[in-house]
């Protein structure tokens, strides 16, 4: 359901039987093969695209030319969210696609993980040197969904809106940051 501090808010469903989702999914296969699972098979019901209101709008309000421009890009008030119907599978997902980052491009992207509250989230920071402007991606994986955004704020209050809804629940988790399984045949 659209949030107060939306703009903009598009949601669609999936479906993942679909030719379109399977051709994509087949596609990933390639690129992740140390994954030993279907790379979409993480992916729920439905995507969520939505802008928010914040400094970026009073900026771009607020600027001779009012257009964004690639330095203003790295503030867009842009947050997507995908439903997930396996935590595990999202957690091997997105394992494999920061092992393909790291060994296909090292030390053009740097990994940090940060917290909000007891929730763990990461920043993906990129190299500004390319484009002139310094741009982050953040993301949450939650037990529900994917949060991705591009403003630290946007996507700390997604996290927010998950708790609040009843989806997640903060106040259960464990203090430890890691956990590591092994089992043997």
């Amino acid at each position: 359901h659209p949030h107060p501090e939306s703009r903009l808010f598009v949601s669609f469903a999936i479906d993942s039987g679909s030719e379109s989702f399977r051709e994509v999914d087949a596609e990933l296969i390639g690129m992740l093969p140390a994954l030993k699972i279907k790379p979409l098979s993480w992916v729920g019901q439905s995507l969520t695209v939505f802008l928010d209101d914040g400094f970026f709008w009073k900026a771009m309000a607020q600027s001779q030319s009012g257009e964004i421009g690639m330095e203003n890009l790295g503030q867009l008030p842009l947050g997507i969210r995908v439903e997930s119907s396996s935590s595990i599978k999202l957690a091997l997902f997105m394992g494999a696609l920061k092992g393909l980052a790291e060994t296909s491009s090292p030390d053009l992207l740097r990994w940090e993980t940060r917290k909000h509250g007891k929730r763990s989230y990461v920043a993906v920071i990129g190299n500004g040197d390319d484009i002139g402007t310094e741009i982050t991606l953040y993301y949450a994986a939650l037990p529900t969904a994917l949060l991705l955004s591009l403003d630290e704020e946007i996507l700390k209050r997604a996290i927010d809106r998950e708790a609040r809804a009843g989806e997640l629940d903060l106040a259960g988790l464990p203090e430890a940051e890691h956990a590591y399984g092994r089992s043997s045949p």
